[in-house]
């Protein structure tokens, strides 16, 4: 997550949260103008740039690239990892050309913001020094198929090759030995695209010409639909909340999915200026979409598809819900935790209440965390059903995947439970108390230190779920926003 503080918004760009942007904890779409034309937000390429009126502008493809710049006024001005910008980087602490990794880790310690302080690691966790290996070592790799060091990694220092016009903007050295290194570590080709993409993405920042590399190295980049590939496409392209952003654009151009003729981008997809959403008070809405304008929860709007025109209506949060932003959104939400509960008659209720019926001999996904990102836990719960009759049905198996364990219960193992493949008795605790297995009567449960609950009996089976997770879940629990429709 990539956070800034400025003109008194609190701006949080979070990882794999595309097409988005969080304002003092609200989930906004993109483009954005705050502060009167101070900041503007708009996606460019893969990327989402933030651009400030005195000359600093943030680029981060909301996964691992992140690039900043600054004008000349800012130069000597400046603190942090990325050097104080004065022309010389003899005095940034590290070399440029610095392998060591313990002077690397002496010239991060100190800007280590403090809320992280006691949670940041400096090595490859338990103590071990971060790997470093050689370009041999890298070849002889099983889990890197192609020969992708050979047609990767040294891809970039060819000449005549795909980024031969880069060389003399970029030295592609320090490139090298990084690919060299997430090759080791990580022993998968997409380690390497990641390095490719990030020096062609600099590389065209800095105006050079580039070759189709990707076809070569096999990093493809897929389009959705109504759009197209190209290698050098308009770094400003033209989307519902300013269609004309792509004919004043004077930046250098960016390898992209570009709209079709006829098409403008919204939400991260291409559509026809037809189906465009509305603009208001300097942010995008999508088609339909709800949202409040107060903090109080006493306004809400909806944007009007058909007119493209905001409108709002007096409103209010009913009894039992709180006005408050959860997982980035402004609403009224429900108090305490939600509960998702499988009978075997066999009807299933979701966290938001609807009611359904399930009938096969088959193992379905009751409930994730979905999409697996941001700073939610990762879990999984499955269940296998088993018809008994015609309208019956028990729960042979059920399995939890939380915190590095598989945990099963079964009502076949009487007291114990299975953890990782070997069979536990009751009661049992994991990882000094992360996960805690107990019985009660007939009912085994599974409860982990973040307020996922799972309880299980033959006929029934219920997960209590913290309302921090609300919107933010897939299976046939459904999503926990507290709309039983979707």
């Amino acid at each position: 997550m990539v956070q800034m503080s400025i003109q008194g918004f609190n701006i949080s760009i979070v990882k794999e949260e595309k097409n988005h942007v969080r304002i003092n904890g609200q989930k906004r779409n993109l483009p954005l103008t705050l502060g009167n034309g101070f900041l503007h937000l708009y996606p460019s390429g893969s990327s989402i740039v933030l651009y400030t009126a005195f000359g600093l502008a943030l680029q981060y493809d909301w996964k691992h690239h992140l690039q900043v710049e600054v004008s000349l006024e800012l130069y000597r001005l400046l603190c942090g990892l990325c050097g104080n910008a004065n022309h010389s980087s003899s005095d940034n602490i590290i070399a440029s050309n610095s392998t060591n990794v313990t002077e690397t880790v002496d010239f991060t310690l100190p800007w280590v913001v403090n809320n992280d302080a006691g949670s940041c690691i400096e090595d490859c966790g338990g103590g071990v020094s971060c790997p470093l290996c050689t370009q041999s070592q890298a070849k002889s790799l099983p889990g890197v198929k192609g020969n992708s060091f050979k047609t990767g990694c040294t891809l970039l220092q060819r000449s005549g090759g795909p980024f031969a016009d880069c060389h003399s903007y970029v030295d592609p050295e320090p490139f090298v030995r990084s690919c060299v290194n997430y090759l080791c570590v990580n022993e998968a080709a997409s380690s390497m695209c990641k390095i490719l993409t990030a020096y062609a993405n600099i590389c065209q920042k800095l105006g050079a010409r580039m070759q189709n590399w990707r076809t070569i190295t096999k990093c493809s980049m897929v389009c959705p639909m109504n759009s197209h590939y190209e290698i050098c496409g308009s770094a400003c392209p033209a989307t519902c909340g300013n269609p004309e952003a792509d004919r004043n654009c004077t930046l250098p151009c960016v390898e992209s999915c570009q709209c079709n003729r006829g098409y403008l981008l919204s939400g991260g997809k291409c559509v026809p200026h037809s189906k465009c959403g509305c603009l208001y008070q300097g942010s995008y809405y999508l088609p339909k979409e709800n949202f409040w304008i107060d903090e109080q929860c006493q306004q809400k709007c909806v944007c009007q598809p058909n007119s493209k025109m905001v409108m709002c209506a007096h409103s209010h949060c009913q009894d039992g819900e709180v006005c408050k932003t959860l997982n980035g959104v402004l609403g009224c939400h429900l108090e305490g935790p939600g509960m998702c509960i499988a009978k075997g008659d066999p009807r299933y209720t979701t966290f938001d209440g609807r009611n359904f019926d399930v009938y096969g001999n088959c193992t379905y996904l009751l409930t994730s965390h979905c999409p697996t990102w941001g700073d939610l836990e990762d879990f999984s719960v499955e269940v296998q059903n088993q018809i008994r009759d015609a309208t019956n049905v028990s729960f042979r198996h059920v399995k939890m995947v939380v915190s590095g364990y598989n945990i099963e219960l079964s009502d076949n193992w009487s007291n114990r439970v299975k953890v990782n493949g070997l069979l536990l008795r009751l009661p049992s605790v994991l990882d000094q108390g992360k996960v805690k297995l107990s019985m009660t009567g007939f009912s085994k449960s599974i409860e982990t230190d973040f307020g996922v609950v799972v309880t299980f009996h033959s006929d029934v089976l219920t997960v209590q779920m913290p309302r921090i997770f609300s919107g933010n879940l897939c299976g046939l629990c459904g999503n926990f926003n507290g709309n039983p429709e979707d």
